[in-house]
């Protein structure tokens, strides 16, 4: 890929952004598909990609982002911004219990507990 070439994706990163922030989700979703097609592993292209696919209520969508993010990206699956789109996705095609299930945080059955301070000896 060359210097321009990501100079351009970043361009129609940017504005697929700006229309995002301004209310065009549709047009938003236009160029950040062009952006994600031109460089599909960009984790932050998907994600723009994700919040707008969202906002244009297009969750079916949205959610095969999002899991093409959690294989790119397995570490930030449980990242409560990452949640919260899942989530959304979840509620535009009705599935409620889901949804909520994957906004809770995880609980773990343990959790662990931070270490005591030490007292230091004068």
């Amino acid at each position: 890929m060359t210097e321009i070439a990501d100079d351009a994706v970043d361009l129609v990163h940017c504005l697929g952004f700006i229309y995002l922030r301004h209310g065009q989700p549709f047009r938003a979703v236009v160029m950040l598909i062009v952006a994600a097609q031109e460089q599909p592993n960009r984790p932050e292209i998907l994600r723009t990609l994700c919040a707008a696919l969202i906002a244009a209520r297009l969750g079916q969508q949205a959610l095969g982002v999002l899991d093409k993010l959690d294989m790119l990206v397995p570490e930030d699956t449980q990242h409560p911004m990452m949640r919260l789109m899942r989530a959304r996705a979840l509620l535009l095609l009705g599935r409620t219990e889901e949804a909520r299930t994957v906004f809770r945080p995880p609980t773990p059955a343990d959790p662990p507990r931070p270490p005591k301070p030490r007292m230091r000896a004068a």
